[in-house]
């Protein structure tokens, strides 16, 4: 499902113009993005919990060279599903 899936779900299934949909889903992205990058998580309840996973820098060694690659410390994004939406979807 696309964004515009989501919008025309939502136009659908309610009484807002469809501009509208798109102007309310493009917020909550925008609200979502702004928690994570302050470092926050965001819980939304039915759907799961997004949040900041630092993962450590690190040193590697490359399969065919066996050179050592040094690879940085970065941010990852990590879900978790809630409950009742697995169960739906088991």
């Amino acid at each position: 499902m696309t964004n515009s899936d989501l919008i025309d779900y939502a136009f659908k299934n309610s009484n807002v113009p469809k501009k509208d949909c798109a102007i309310v889903l493009d917020k909550v992205i925008e609200g979502l993005q702004k928690s994570l990058r302050q470092g926050g998580g965001v819980s939304v309840s039915g759907l799961g919990i997004f949040r900041i996973n630092r993962a450590v820098a690190t040193t590697k060694v490359h399969p065919l060279t066996g050179l050592i690659v040094q690879v940085p410390a970065k941010k990852k994004i990590q879900f978790k599903v809630a409950k009742p939406l697995l169960d739906f979807v088991n």
